[in-house]
């Protein structure tokens, strides 16, 4: 390819001619110097060239403006900390909330036990029975309560012990139960 260049030099005009050999040469300078060492910015060439032969100087290496990994390091701990923190502080809150509406809805459940007692004069046999009358117009259209108790949190045990309102052995008390697999904490139990 040098020789082409030269070869092509022949056709310009003399400060033409010079201007060229200028450039090739610290092109061949670069290229050589890039090959030898680590640097891998490009280096400025000059069109004024001072002496021939003088060798070209190496920019100094700039210091790039970023983040080492060490930095990153930590940022991201920090965030995972950050994030830990309030994860826990979250999944507590959601805990003492279910918490509440399980208390909420064994204090109403109480209630209207109480109620379908007076009504009665005796406490529901089982927990189906108990969740049909509360969805029904005498136990005041309570879907929300019915449904609530008829999930799997909650447990209606009706005493005593093997109670049967329809042949007369009439169900005298009940203890109601809500899991604390509901909200990671112990059964809350209510009574009579």
């Amino acid at each position: 390819m040098g020789l082409l260049l030269y070869q092509f030099l022949g056709l310009l005009h003399s400060s033409q001619r010079q201007a060229v050999k200028r450039t090739i040469e610290l092109v061949d300078n670069t290229i050589s110097i890039r090959n030898n060492t680590t640097y891998s910015k490009t280096l400025a060439v000059s069109t004024h060239a001072k002496k021939k032969g003088t060798p070209m100087k190496l920019p100094k290496k700039s210091k790039s403006a970023g983040f080492t990994l060490v930095e990153l390091l930590i940022v991201i701990i920090i965030i995972g900390i950050l994030a830990a923190i309030a994860f826990v502080a979250y999944s507590g809150s959601q805990n003492k909330a279910k918490k509440a509406d399980a208390e909420a809805t064994l204090s109403q459940s109480r209630s209207k036990l109480a109620e379908y007692n007076s009504d009665n004069g005796k406490y529901p046999e089982s927990k189906a029975t108990f969740t049909t009358w509360l969805a029904s117009a005498s136990g005041g259209n309570n879907d929300s309560i019915a449904t609530k108790l008829g999930g799997s949190g909650y447990t209606y045990t009706p005493g005593p012990s093997g109670c049967d309102n329809s042949t007369g052995g009439d169900c005298t008390d009940y203890s109601l139960t809500a899991a604390g697999s509901m909200f990671s904490g112990t059964d809350i139990t209510v009574t009579n």
